[in-house]
């Protein structure tokens, strides 16, 4: 009786066990399936009062899309936008001959465009756009001059 006994309740746990097993692995399946499928959002930032940006306006580096723009109260005179076309240096590595240019204000100009630095009026150097741009920030070459922290970086 005793036999029997055992190999009943052997057979309820091997059935539970089996049963668990394949909750388990269903549950998996659908885990990794939907962790697989999932939406894929555009990156997207945060200014500083706190608005939600556009992934394409990350970093203030505006699309050729984004330069000009129609006026929404009155849309029978089209309005232009213009940009700050201007940045501020904010490091420099005399060392190497490169500077890093803050353009989180406005737009970026394209890469390998010669600027022109400026220190109050008088001009003071010249540098190349090389890249990389990151969240606003692009690095360039010093090509003539001493640059300086805050200087002013302006197109040709």
């Amino acid at each position: 009786m005793r036999a029997r006994c055992r190999e009943g309740l052997r057979r309820r746990h091997d059935w539970f066990l089996l049963w668990l097993m394949r909750a388990l692995v269903v549950t998996l399946a659908a885990l990794s399936l939907s962790l697989l499928t999932g939406c894929r959002s555009q990156e997207s930032s945060v200014d500083s009062q706190g608005r939600t940006l556009p992934a394409s306006a990350k970093g203030g580096g505006l699309g050729p899309e984004a330069r000009t723009a129609t006026a929404t109260t009155n849309p029978s005179s089209p309005a232009t936008v213009v940009l700050p076309a201007s940045g501020r240096v904010h490091t420099v590595n005399a060392g190497l001959r490169f500077v890093v240019i803050d353009y989180t204000l406005g737009g970026t100009p394209a890469l390998q465009s010669l600027l022109d630095v400026f220190r109050g009026n008088e001009r003071v150097g010249q540098v190349r756009l090389t890249g990389p741009e990151r969240n606003g920030f692009v690095a360039a070459d010093v090509t003539e001059g001493f640059l300086q922290v805050g200087d002013e970086v302006r197109l040709r």
